[in-house]
């Protein structure tokens, strides 16, 4: 199975090509995901159902990750917990000032290095680092709940 999020445009059209589907096809399909920030292949109305299909099929899901928890404190700044499809867990935090700009603060690996004693990412140190898609995925599931102005 693919993994869409780690693949870019000239593979994309590759892979359309090989399953007969039209390369325009790939427009449609990341400003569904990028701008529309639909994620679901079955919400993708103008897709025709059979490329759906396709879609589910050969990537199973955009997202592989799972959201373990989500916090919202009261400057309506939310940190969010992920579970990565390999069971290893990232913060990603969605900041907003009092001017309403919003920023992505997204981790870049698993654990970290410096083992800081106040900081709960170092404290089994550095396991490795985050995947093109693993970075990505934080930024969508963030700016689905609000979008980011500053990133």
């Amino acid at each position: 199975m693919y993994n869409y999020l780690e693949l870019d445009t000239t593979e994309l059209v590759t892979l359309f090509t090989d399953w007969q589907i039209p390369a325009y096809r790939v427009g449609q399909l990341r400003h569904w995901i990028f701008a529309r920030k639909t994620v679901e292949f079955e919400s993708m109305t103008d897709l025709p159902k059979s490329v759906r299909a396709v879609l589910a099929d050969q990537f199973g899901t955009v997202l592989r990750g799972k959201e373990s928890t989500r916090l919202q404190s009261d400057d309506s700044s939310q940190k969010l917990l992920l579970e990565l499809a390999d069971g290893e867990r990232i913060e990603c935090v969605l900041l907003q000032n009092d001017r309403h700009h919003r920023t992505a603060c997204i981790s870049t690996q698993v654990g970290c290095a410096m083992r800081c004693s106040f900081c709960a990412s170092g404290m089994d140190g550095f396991v490795r680092n985050l995947t093109k898609s693993e970075l990505l995925e934080q930024l969508l599931r963030l700016n689905a709940y609000s979008p980011i102005r500053n990133a």
